[in-house]
């Protein structure tokens, strides 16, 4: 069972959160907090080393190429949950509130199909989801219901019967 909201969740949000209000400092914090329990040095030497792992202002910058930390910070919170939560969907949501363009390959890499910020589609996953839970739904209320009428119509028409008799017993035949 998938938990709801996992503590790393939590603290992942309130990294972008402390970003979106401009507090870098708690929000390298949160990010280093998270980094602290998921990676280690090698396979060798499976230890968290802080002058190694822990996330900057500096690092973030160098890595992402720009100088703008909110965006940075923001763009580090979302590469940390695409890869903790992966399978587990919550990365879609962050594709829808983000804008965020999305390419898929071909297994054989000759096609890309991208899924732009204004398709359509981006939509068509849920909605589709969202139609067959309905549709189903819909289904099994008239299937049930259907049931209920099938009885009571076989109910009816077996009482009907007994009261009546069995073709050979009846005596005006």
């Amino acid at each position: 069972m998938i938990p709801l909201l996992t503590v790393d969740e939590m603290i992942l949000n309130r990294a972008e959160a402390y970003a979106r209000i401009k507090d870098f400092p708690k929000a390298i914090n949160d990010l280093n907090t998270v980094i602290s329990k998921k990676v280690y040095y090698s396979a060798d030497m499976p230890l968290y080393v802080p002058e190694v792992h822990n996330v900057s202002e500096n690092k973030l910058n160098t890595y992402y190429g720009t100088t703008n930390t909110e965006e940075n910070i923001i763009k580090a919170v979302l590469d940390f949950k695409r890869r903790e939560f992966l399978f587990e969907g919550l990365r879609w949501f962050d594709i829808v509130r983000h804008k965020i363009a999305i390419t898929h390959r071909s297994y054989d890499e000759k096609e890309t199909y991208t899924l732009g910020i204004n398709s359509p589609m981006r939509m068509s996953n849920y909605l589709q989801k969202l139609f067959f839970l309905v549709y189903n739904q819909i289904l099994d209320n008239y299937y049930e219901k259907l049931y209920n009428i099938n009885s009571i119509l076989y109910n009816t028409i077996f009482l009907f019967l007994l009261k009546r008799g069995s073709p050979t017993n009846r005596s005006n035949c």
